[in-house]
């Protein structure tokens, strides 16, 4: 019986400040989170977000619309929703290259986002860019998915728009290159045009 008046009378207490809960706490303080957990917790925040947003469209979606209103939301002014869109579309990967470089030349605004740094030498796990462009969102998207920097190749060094127009020529030229060549079987078969007078 003795045990749980105590417990009243200590909640009590602390409820009305007559002991301070801080002095019922430990003195110790709590040592700071290092910058790479951080890191590792935002971008394990940036792939769920991007996964409820793919999760949003359905499976039954295609790729090219998924893409396309990926594409759209990129240009959004609230930094988590574009963020969230520019890790949905990495998350797509492979598949997602033809349409995101069909709709690469995009010129508008979209701000600071954050990727992965992959690299085995990056001094840090996450890079964080400015990139002023729709176009160049998707270049980096593009460098990311096939880890080819094709496009930043292109670019460097030069005035930005021309710089952007060789980097959407670039992506073209690529996507050219890795594109099968389409079987013979499913082309259809050529007839030899009828004469006049026959």
């Amino acid at each position: 019986m003795a045990r749980p008046l105590i417990a009243v009378f200590t909640y009590a207490a602390i409820l009305f400040g007559c002991c301070p809960a801080h002095a019922l706490a430990q003195n110790e303080k709590a040592s700071p989170v290092p910058a790479e957990v951080e890191d590792g917790i935002d971008q394990l925040l940036q792939k769920s977000a991007a996964a409820r947003l793919l999760a949003e469209m359905g499976p039954g979606t295609p790729i090219d619309a998924k893409v396309a209103r990926l594409i759209d939301r990129l240009s959004l002014r609230d930094r988590v929703h574009t963020q969230a869109a520019a890790t949905a579309l990495i998350m797509l990967g492979r598949p997602a290259v033809p349409s995101i470089v069909r709709r690469m030349d995009d010129r508008r605004d979209v701000g600071i986002l954050s990727f992965e740094n992959r690299s085995p030498d990056a001094f840090e796990g996450v890079r964080h860019m400015g990139l002023p462009k729709v176009v160049d969102c998707l270049d980096e998207i593009l460098s990311e998915i096939t880890g080819e920097p094709v496009g930043s190749m292109a670019a460097g060094g030069r005035e930005p728009g021309t710089a952007r127009d060789e980097r959407v020529a670039a992506w073209t030229e690529y996507l050219a290159r890795m594109s099968p060549p389409v079987p013979a079987k499913s082309l259809p078969a050529l007839r030899p045009a009828a004469r006049p007078g026959r």
